[in-house]
């Protein structure tokens, strides 16, 4: 029985591999914090429901596709539409489905013959690659497992003096970033390219990230569990409104005289900066002069934590 402790679900007991089957476990979470966005619950959610046998694992790539579809109740058309905004973010106009491609796959069970195509069936029907390739025949879990060649994916090319080795791996072996990469492995490969829309930087630099997972009781429930988060230092006029939940309100970066770090909700008033706690535990609100006692570095565009 899923269970939500604040949004209105039904509580519908579901039956383990015939109605419902358990992918994983949720263990990051990478939110942006540019247009916070209340949940939309759909009404049919939060009225009982009979619920439906699970379609068989092993399925044709024609069964495949109209199950996806029909799942996430799209016509050929809308489903179509939504491509055209894979070939806007792409630049490439290979991303679009053509409302007759669509039905044809579904009709006579052939792949595409292009991968971009692949890539927009995975994304508007919100399939895993690895079952789509299955459903074509191609088993992911068979496939080399080499790395990508440099040629492919630019990186740095290391010397291969043994002077320059040792040195790179005593440089790696301890530090910040070497216990941060040792708790979020794998770093998800997305985010090579999508960090720029997450957090609206153009070009998000080193500056920018800041360790919040050291703080034993934050300011803010989005901030429990935090791991980093990134900053925008140009955004440095705080925003509060008492009317907003604490979901609405925006998070800045602030850094004390003394050295300290402080992320939390906070508004200025009369030169003074006062940070306004939202945490579980109850914390009274601090007045801080502003450029004497501290000064605030920028606003929290993106959070990144554990769950």
């Amino acid at each position: 029985m899923p269970l939500s402790g604040q949004l209105p679900y039904a509580q519908v007991e579901l039956r383990l591999h015939d109605e419902i089957r358990v992918l994983g476990v949720l263990d990051l979470e990478i939110r942006s914090l540019l247009k916070p966005e209340q949940p939309d619950v759909p009404k049919e959610f939060a009225k009982h429901w009979r619920p439906s046998r699970l379609a068989p694992q092993e399925k044709t790539l024609s069964h495949l596709l109209r199950y996806a579809r029909l799942r996430m109740g799209l016509t050929f058309r809308e489903a179509s539409a939504m491509s055209r905004h894979i070939v806007a973010e792409m630049d490439d106009e290979q991303y679009f489905a053509a409302p007759g491609s669509l039905s044809d796959y579904e009709a006579l069970d052939t792949p595409p013959r292009h991968i971009h195509k692949a890539i927009t069936l995975c994304a508007v029907y919100g399939l895993q690659f690895s079952t789509f390739l299955k459903s074509v025949g191609l088993d992911s879990k068979e496939a080399g497992k080499y790395p990508i060649p440099d040629n492919l994916v630019p990186r740095r090319l290391w010397t291969t003096s043994r002077d320059a080795s040792c040195k790179t791996e005593e440089a790696a072996g301890s530090g910040f970033l070497e216990q941060l990469l040792t708790r979020l492995q794998p770093i998800p490969f997305f985010l090579r390219e999508s960090l720029p829309d997450l957090s609206g930087l153009k070009s998000p630099s080193l500056h920018d990230f800041f360790w919040v997972g050291g703080e034993p009781n934050p300011l803010h429930p989005l901030l429990v569990n935090g791991v980093v988060v990134i900053v925008n230092r140009h955004r440095k006029k705080p925003i509060y409104s008492r009317s907003k939940p604490w979901w609405q309100q925006p998070l800045y970066m602030l850094l004390r005289r003394d050295g300290r770090y402080v992320c939390g909700c906070c508004s200025a008033e009369n030169g003074t900066l006062i940070i306004h706690p939202q945490s579980q535990n109850y914390q009274r609100s601090e007045h801080l002069r502003d450029h004497d006692d501290a000064e605030i570095i920028g606003q929290v565009v993106m959070v990144a934590r554990r769950l």
